[in-house]
């Protein structure tokens, strides 16, 4: 039916999907904002929480000091929030109503101590046994663990507590797909720590790509080829 670019699908989805969970697990008053990871999920999901929340605050944080000054110039422009590059990530992120975590991390950049009551914490990088973002404190601190598929469960973040005897399988509150046929409520309360784990489902992939396409031809964008001689 289409080609179409899968890099570029695949970013806007996650932070789509992202901004989904936190539409669901974080306080309707969220106004600060700490992004870990200044990198293409990095942009995608403020510029979509801008979507669903109120963001008046927002803490920048990178390993690669030039990337986050870029990062930070450009959603200046974007964005109609205050946004500043930290350097102290554990004051930001104890400052923070949301915090976003989108990097390729094997070792936990954020402590459990950190999370302040009533924070919501998106984990997007890590998507594999052996990598982690969040450290276990994070995972047996949260009130509600939410996956976007059960296939996060896998993923060191949520695998490493459970294989240490920290945090149960069946303590995972849901899939994010559950809350949102309200089959299960989201947030409940102003106080309670919530976690949204992704790793990511290629049906995501194909209903945004196919959804692209279907805007396409109805604004005439694009352009048609003949396969049919192949």
């Amino acid at each position: 039916m289409a080609i179409l670019d899968g890099t570029y699908i695949t970013a806007m989805r996650t932070g789509a999907a992202g901004t989904v969970a936190a539409k669901y697990l974080s306080r309707e008053d969220t106004s600060t904002v700490t992004i870990v990871g200044t990198g293409v999920q990095g942009r995608s999901q403020l510029i979509a929480l801008c979507e669903v929340r109120r963001i008046e605050r927002v803490f920048a944080f990178d390993i690669d000091r030039k990337r986050c000054e870029e990062y930070v110039d450009e959603m200046r422009k974007r964005i109609n929030a205050e946004i500043a590059k930290t350097d102290d990530l554990q004051k930001a992120v104890r400052m923070s109503d949301i915090v976003v975590t989108a990097t390729p991390s094997s070792d936990p950049i954020i402590k459990g101590e950190w999370i302040a009551e009533g924070c919501h914490v998106n984990g997007i990088g890590s998507h594999s046994p052996d990598a982690r973002e969040l450290d276990e404190n994070v995972i047996t601190k949260a009130s509600k663990i939410v996956l976007d598929t059960w296939d996060a469960k896998k993923v060191g973040d949520i695998s490493y507590p459970i294989s240490k005897g920290l945090f149960r399988e069946e303590d995972i509150y849901s899939d994010i797909g559950t809350i949102i046929a309200g089959k299960k409520p989201g947030r409940t309360s102003a106080q309670e720590i919530t976690v949204f784990k992704s790793v990511g489902t290629a049906v995501a992939d194909v209903s945004t790509a196919f959804r692209a396409y279907q805007l396409a031809k109805e604004r005439g964008i694009g352009t048609p080829i003949d396969l049919s001689g192949v």
